[in-house]
């Protein structure tokens, strides 16, 4: 015999209330066989009502099958079917159809039960792909990504909810408790992460918040204590971390050698959210440190030597170089890494040593090229060996 089911446990005790007035008070063990006998009844009456449902379900299917198989043999069906725990308690009841091969595919209400007939999974399928709001009930457990330190103040039973299109997720991804406060709130867009994920203490107060776009972080990365206060702050771009770097002398703490802008290694996600399992998708870091923004390095004197913009790695915009003396040394602009425009170096005197043009990285017009002294020591074409590597070697 199965195990009743607080329904049925329910509706054993209306059944008893009714024939109790029957039984003398005092005798008690006719009572509790009476009750037994109750249960028994209405157990066995939704074990007959649940298999007559799916033979007409079963029935119902088979005979869509029958009656629409054409005189070449080929059939197009739709209905609702069911699987069973070995007890004969539903596990699984869902509709289907077949496609234009005559395959069968989920199509319709699909929902799943545990051992003691309560819902576990309920939405809808479309073309053999999820679609439409569905639910998912955690009763005696959590997921394992909500099993944390910082969970244990949300009370079971917790309800997930998610939206989804053509098989993936796609709107708000929500779990809540019993006492219907949020854990996690995540925008997705076809599956990827899209908008804000928002974590939250059992307080009601936000736990971590991270901005993504299109599947990568982009945007503020933040986490606060149970009180609220801010504990750590972070912003991405495109999926690296925006970095400010100071790096100082080891003898001497007050001396700069490098102040640099990056962006950190690359996370990418290798594995998507996934509702169905309850699982968070995982993240991993790759590639090395780009340089991004204003970066400056600078001589053990302390005196600057180079600064220049940098967009994911690539030089951009003037850079200028200058000798530990405070001296300009070189000077130029680039264009998507490569040299352009004007470019000049200088002797250490402050007098010009070398003047030409680059187009798209490449040397081009007259080049001229003075002695320490400002006299003239050359001019000829962009050609000239003995100027291109003085110039190409200067930076």
């Amino acid at each position: 015999m199965p195990r009743a089911s607080p329904r049925q446990k329910f509706n054993a005790l209306r059944m008893y209330a009714l024939i109790l007035p029957t039984i003398p008070r005092a005798d008690i063990i006719m009572r509790v066989v009476t009750y037994s006998l109750c249960l028994t009844l209405i157990t066995l009456a939704s074990l007959v009502h649940g298999q007559e449902q799916e033979e007409l379900r079963v029935g119902s299917l088979s005979q869509s099958l029958l009656s629409s198989t054409d005189s070449q043999g080929d059939a197009m069906a739709a209905g609702m079917i069911r699987e069973r725990y070995p007890d004969g308690r539903v596990r699984l009841e869902r509709g289907v159809k077949q496609d234009a091969d005559g395959n069968f595919i989920n199509h319709g209400e699909w929902r799943s039960f545990d051992t003691n007939g309560e819902m576990l999974i309920s939405g809808t399928y479309v073309d053999g792909k999820m679609d439409g709001d569905w639910t998912r009930w955690y009763r005696d457990r959590r997921p394992a990504f909500l099993n944390g330190k910082e969970y244990e103040g949300f009370q079971l039973p917790l309800v997930s909810l998610a939206s989804f299109a053509s098989g993936q997720i796609d709107g708000v991804w929500v779990i809540t408790d019993a006492k219907d406060r949020q854990l996690l709130q995540i925008e997705l867009k076809q599956g990827r992460r899209d908008g804000l994920a928002t974590f939250y203490h059992a307080t009601g107060k936000k736990a971590r918040e991270v901005t993504y776009m299109n599947g990568d972080l982009h945007g503020a990365d933040t986490t606060w204590n149970g009180k609220g206060e801010k504990t750590a702050e972070a912003h991405y771009l495109n999926g690296r971390q925006q970095i400010h770097r100071v790096i100082r002398d080891k003898a001497k703490a007050n001396v700069i050698l490098e102040e640099l802008n990056l962006l950190g290694p690359y996370v990418t996600s290798t594995t998507r959210d996934d509702w169905t399992n309850g699982e968070l998708a995982a993240h991993r870091a790759s590639g090395e440190p780009l340089r991004h923004g204003v970066c400056r390095i600078f001589h053990p004197n302390g005196q600057i030597r180079h600064e220049g913009e940098f967009q994911e790695g690539i030089e951009i915009g003037k850079h200028s170089w200058w000798f530990a003396t405070g001296q300009l040394a070189i000077q130029g602009e680039f264009v998507d890494g490569k040299r352009s425009g004007a470019w000049i170096w200088h002797h250490e005197n402050g007098l010009p040593k070398v003047l030409g043009r680059y187009e798209n990285g490449e040397r081009v017009g007259k080049w001229t090229a003075w002695t320490e002294s400002g006299q003239v020591d050359s001019s000829s074409s962009a050609s000239n060996p003995t100027l291109a590597t003085r110039a190409d070697n200067r930076k």
